[in-house]
C-alpha cells in the first residue's frame, strides 16, 4: 500500500510522486497488488466534483498501474 499522507509525513510532500511510481513499479514487478490510498479525492466530501489536481492524482495512480485507489 502506497499510504500518500504517512509517505508525506515521513519523507516530505514533494517526493511523494517519485516514491509513489517506485512503489507500484517494484509491486508490479513482483507480482503484488497495490493499493494507493490517502486524500485522493478528499475534496469531494464537502463538493460535487473533484479538483483538477485529485482528477490528476487518481489518473496517475492507474496510469501508473495501481489495482485500487482509495478515493478518501
Amino acid at each position: 500500500m502506497v499510504a500518500r499522507g504517512d509517505l508525506a509525513v515521513e519523507a516530505g510532500a514533494e517526493i511523494v510522486p517519485v516514491v509513489q511510481r517506485r512503489i507500484i513499479a517494484l509491486c508490479r514487478k513482483y507480482c503484488k497488488l497495490v493499493i494507493v490510498a490517502t486524500q485522493m479525492m478528499g475534496s469531494m466530501v464537502d463538493n460535487p466534483e473533484p479538483s483538477r489536481a485529485e482528477v490528476s492524482d487518481v489518473a496517475n495512480a492507474v496510469i501508473q498501474g495501481a489495482d485500487v485507489v482509495s478515493v478518501v
